[in-house]
């Protein structure tokens, strides 16, 4: 496969998966790239490989920002935040052979981000709103076309911290299963079977439910907040749920189309997406606790 090639050919070269760390992490939703080749590279070639393509990596991001007068300051802390995030999820998923625990640190590492902006701002409602507010002002100040009212808007402001982290986890995901794509051509474990076999097991499950339950009590929205987060872990084991049926009755492709569609947004609106994801995750919930796959030894 020309993925399998590819991964082969960027983890045996220095100099291009450095090219593509540095080049490809400000380019907006592709520098889920930039993460994936970290990710390949702590994989293939082990951690501390992948921490000298970063620092080199990022001395040339903050060495370009300083030539064009850009803000080097946003890409140190930028880099700082993720890149330290990707080389752990490649370590530990090309140690052990398995997704389960990358992204149980995952979670684990976005819950307790949650917590502690919440515990540090107090009222994330009401700074997402003044957060939102600057941003609409902003938006108008410079004539760009603002597809939302500044009310609705700031509608949005009690679910942010949430959404906010769950988007880091679905982005963060993204590159994992990228980089493990890609790690799979250089002798890194088969990525199908790890995803197959994806489950979160009793920990983030009890943590789920009980933000669960603390969110129908109306304890307060740091539950609603962790909900969100840990949700979109259950969505991922809802996918593993369908792959692994779909591999078990060798569906072709175009069949899994059907359920990934109805969760994109943009193609069937936000409502029937919010419902598709609901749906899915439901479906990894359930199968957390009353598996209906095969037994897995790397549950915790």
């Amino acid at each position: 496969m020309a993925s399998t090639n590819f991964g082969a050919w960027l983890a045996a070269r220095r100099v291009p998966r450095i090219a593509f760390i540095a080049g490809f992490f400000h380019l907006g939703l592709f520098g889920v790239v930039s993460t994936a080749v970290v990710i390949l590279a702590a994989i293939a070639r082990g951690w501390r490989v992948a921490v000298t393509d970063c620092l080199v990596a990022g001395a040339l991001l903050v060495g370009f920002a300083l030539v064009a007068g850009g803000p080097w300051q946003v890409f140190a802390l930028s880099a700082g935040a993720v890149w330290p995030v990707a080389i752990g999820l490649g370590g530990l998923t090309g140690q052990f052979g398995t997704l389960i625990l990358p992204l149980q640190a995952l979670l684990v590492l976005a819950g307790t981000a949650v917590a502690a902006f919440s515990l540090t701002v107090g009222d994330t409602t009401a700074y997402w709103a003044r957060a939102l507010e600057l941003l609409a002002a902003e938006l108008e100040a410079a004539d760009m076309q603002v597809l939302a009212s500044p009310e609705a808007l700031t509608a949005w402001a009690p679910v942010m911290t949430g959404l906010t982290a769950a988007t880091a986890v679905i982005s963060m995901v993204l590159a994992l299963i990228l980089g493990s794509w890609w790690a799979a051509g250089a002798g890194g474990p088969a990525l199908g079977p790890m995803f197959r076999n994806l489950r979160l097991g009793n920990v983030i499950g009890g943590a789920a439910a009980l933000a669960g339950i603390a969110s129908i009590a109306g304890a307060g929205q740091l539950a609603n907040d962790l909900l969100l987060v840990l949700a979109t872990g259950f969505v991922l084991q809802g996918l593993s749920v369908v792959h692994w049926y779909a591999n078990k009755r060798q569906w072709s492709w175009p069949v899994l189309l059907l359920v990934y569609l109805p969760m994109l947004p943009a193609l069937v609106g936000l409502t029937v997406a919010s419902t598709a994801w609901l749906a899915i995750a439901a479906i990894g919930f359930i199968d957390n606790w009353f598996p209906v796959r095969r037994a897995n030894s790397n549950m915790v």
